[in-house]
């Protein structure tokens, strides 16, 4: 459900980006949704899919062979997740507190080349993740038939000391777990401080009501743009939330050891309820951007009621075509005592129709025009023709007969497809 949400999300940030100039901050927050997608997948990769392959294919040994895939995947996206997050921040607090700094900093193209030089830094950080776990192959052979088990296992890279020390613990809590939240606290704080000091100063500078009303159109964007800051600060608030239980597990891990940490039944609830709010957050900012955004909130009413009104206008013509269908089916011969009877038995037929029709009044139109004279009155005192545009009679001859110029057209061009009651 989250993956599917998170997509919903990605996919009204393009749409809108199409249409209008997408804004600076869109850029962040598709790209943390993009990687929150993938924390969700190897999530799942990780924890659900291997009971789900042991319920139907009885053993693991195909999905071992990936595992250390995945596991390093895994890093890579929580890595990448964290640090969007930073940027993310570091940016809102520049935007609020050195508006000065943010527009030589937050320029387009420039944010563009962060989120890619943080998606790439991530993917580097992680390397070595590939080379701690290893999928070993042991065959044995009975009764001369040979089977292959595979199992994973750590390699010795990953229990050396020094990368133990300087990788794990340095440069775990100092670019990835305690150092990031605790700068994300402290700018979380400041930027909060300026959002509120903005709102009061806003008020003393409207202390009367009547002005406040004057000035309701020139104060709307600014209220908006209170709103975007404050939908950003929950999701930097909700991140910070989910990353501090797993921080902290990290660090008593680093302080106890690995071993002594992965025996410990509290232990173990603690990491699962830690995995439960990653996943947590990474599943719900499409709620935040829903509730708190408004621009975010209209173009998805309007994005997604396009499409309904498109579906349902689509039903609606298909099913007044097979009405119209069955009307002309039961219907179409007309019982009318005029001299002419017109047959019509499909809707094509009654278009076909209105263009000879049309088609008709213009070769009339143009005989009126190009193949009668001006006459004396005395040459044919019965034909009379009453011009209603000027009220004048006028008396005509004609130079050919109107009915046998209509006659003598083509039958692929006659007007109508007649026929004379007998």
């Amino acid at each position: 459900m989250g993956v599917i949400l998170n997509m919903i999300c990605i996919y009204v940030f393009r749409q809108h980006a199409k249409e209008h100039t997408a804004p600076v901050i869109h850029y962040y927050l598709m790209t943390l949704t993009l990687w929150q997608t993938a924390v969700l997948l190897n999530g799942f990769l990780l924890y659900s899919f291997p009971n789900m392959y042991r319920v139907y294919f009885g053993s693991l040994e195909s999905y071992q062979l990936v595992y250390p895939y995945v596991f390093a995947g895994a890093n890579i996206t929580m890595v990448a997740s964290v640090w969007v997050v930073l940027a993310l921040t570091i940016d809102r607090y520049l935007a609020l507190c050195k508006p000065l700094k943010h527009r030589y900093i937050g320029k387009r193209p420039r944010v563009k080349r962060i989120m890619v030089l943080v998606s790439i830094l991530a993917f580097l950080y992680n390397i070595p993740r590939f080379f701690e776990i290893v999928t070993n192959k042991i065959c044995t052979t009975q009764n001369g038939t040979t089977t292959c088990k595979y199992f994973v296992d750590r390699t010795p890279f990953a229990h050396n000391s020094l990368y133990h020390i300087f990788y794990k613990i340095i440069s775990q809590l100092l670019l990835v777990s305690l150092i990031p939240c605790f700068i994300l606290f402290v700018l979380t704080m400041k930027i909060s401080l300026a959002i509120r000091q903005a709102i009061l100063r806003r008020k003393k500078l409207c202390p009367d009501m009547a002005e406040v009303n004057k000035s309701f159109k020139k104060s709307k964007p600014v209220s908006k743009e209170h709103k975007a800051n404050i939908m950003l600060v929950l999701v930097i608030i909700k991140f910070l939330i989910s990353t501090i239980l797993p921080t902290t597990c990290d660090i008593i891990e680093k302080i106890i050891g690995a071993e002594v940490f992965q025996k410990s039944h509290f232990a173990t609830i603690i990491v699962d309820i830690s995995n439960f709010l990653i996943v947590l957050n990474c599943s719900t900012n499409f709620w935040v951007f829903l509730f708190y955004g408004q621009r975010f909130r209209s173009y998805c009413k309007r994005l997604f009621y396009r499409k309904f009104l498109r579906r349902a206008e689509k039903y609606l013509e298909s099913s007044f075509e097979v009405r119209d269908n069955i009307t002309h089916k039961y219907y179409g011969i007309s019982n009318s005592t005029t001299p002419f009877v017109i047959k019509s038995t499909s809707n094509k037929d009654s278009q076909k129709r209105k263009s000879n029709v049309d088609y008709s009044l213009n070769n009339l139109h143009s005989l009126n025009n190009y193949n009668f004279e001006l006459s004396p009155p005395n040459k044919n005192p019965d034909l009379t023709i009453i011009n209603k545009s000027s009220n004048i009679s006028c008396c005509m001859i004609r130079k050919m007969s109107a009915q046998e110029r209509l006659y003598s057209l083509p039958k692929t061009n006659s007007p109508f497809n007649v026929e004379k009651k007998v």
